[in-house]
């Protein structure tokens, strides 16, 4: 088909022609169980930073 062709404006199909491949869908419905891990590991990580600044403080008598 080429620029101003006119096509042929009969639809018959009423559904979206995108079907997503089964390993997209299981990815997507496993997101939040992966935002909860990184939540929780971000949280692993500054509680441990904090328990350094506070160990440097206590040696140093901050």
């Amino acid at each position: 088909m080429y620029v101003g062709e006119r096509q042929d404006m009969r639809c018959t199909a009423h559904a979206c022609s995108y079907v997503p491949s089964l390993a997209q869908i299981k990815r997507s419905a496993s997101g939040g169980n992966r935002k909860q891990q990184q939540s929780y590991l971000e949280k692993q990580r500054y509680d441990q930073k904090m328990s350094r600044i506070v160990d440097f403080q206590n040696r140093f008598n901050y």
